[in-house]
């Protein structure tokens, strides 16, 4: 269900409906390298071009880089305390939350670090889009802050409770950003200047974090419910594709490639499997 009627207005096309699609578990990927100290905490994916997948380690301190050709683990770099959220930028270049600051990364070859600019407080998500950030913070507050980290807009501190992940849908000649609030069950839609203008929930879905959009589909995970869910944006109808049947506990982050056809999940199931990102085949 949603809190408010469903927005109608047009919205990108999508090849693939997510819903109605078979999901089948395939060979989870390694990203745990030899140079670890710690198991996996990953906490952020990421698609790149030339079918790349980045990962965010916290637990190690280190950004990852996995080639979905070959399914192995190619790169890393160190960086100075756990990762959160990432986005790409112009130029392949990534934007990554750190502790009190956004470090950005060139993404061409290997990996390597570029400049960072200092935030005011711990940040968690982040997306981009003409040249502006919008940052998600552990206060419960979003920014809207220019490259160089100058703070153009806030949120209302009682907006959200912990807004950790977001991220920017094209409707139409419009944008929106969404945002999930683990501790309120909710998707919040957002105008490019950080108004409020529709909520989402449903009784499936508990604890949501990472969110990524798929056409004029959300992915979801359901931290607390131990599903993947699909937030149908047309419509306002959410779905759940996958569960604790195909495997799933304490999902955060899921991501879908095109071009594999594949659906790629970090979660938390405790021990060994925590190395490794689970890959589901559709068809």
């Amino acid at each position: 269900m949603t809190t408010t009627k469903p927005n109608h207005a047009k919205q990108t096309i999508l090849s693939t409906d997510l819903t109605r699609m078979k999901y089948t578990p395939a060979q989870d990927i390694l990203v745990k390298s030899p140079s670890n100290f710690n198991k996996c905490w990953l906490n952020s994916l990421l698609l790149l071009p030339g079918d790349r997948l980045l990962l965010a380690d916290s637990n190690n301190d280190k950004v990852k880089l996995v080639d979905l050709s070959t399914s192995t683990l190619v790169a890393e770099v160190s960086v100075i305390t756990g990762p959160w959220g990432m986005c790409l930028l112009p130029g392949d270049r990534v934007a990554v939350c750190l502790t009190g600051s956004i470090q950005f990364l060139e993404t061409r070859g290997q990996l390597s670090l570029g400049e960072s600019i200092g935030v005011n407080g711990n940040c968690y998500g982040v997306v981009y889009d003409n040249n502006f950030l919008i940052v998600s913070f552990q206060s419960g507050v979003l920014q809207k802050m220019d490259m160089e980290g100058n703070v153009l807009k806030v949120t209302n501190d009682s907006a959200f409770k912990t807004p950790f992940y977001l991220t920017i849908v094209s409707e139409g000649p419009t944008k929106a950003i969404y945002v999930s609030d683990e501790h309120t069950n909710t998707i919040t839609k957002l105008d490019m200047n950080l108004n409020i203008l529709q909520t989402f929930q449903d009784h499936a879905l508990k604890g949501p974090r990472d969110i990524t959009a798929v056409g004029n589909q959300l992915l979801i995970c359901g931290w607390n419910s131990h599903n993947i869910m699909c937030l149908d944006l047309p419509s306002g109808e959410m779905t759940q594709l996958l569960g604790a049947n195909e495997g799933i506990a304490s999902p955060r982050n899921a991501c879908y490639s095109q071009q594999q056809n594949k659906m790629y999940v970090c979660d938390h199931t405790y021990g060994h499997a925590k190395n490794y990102v689970k890959v589901y085949s559709l068809n």
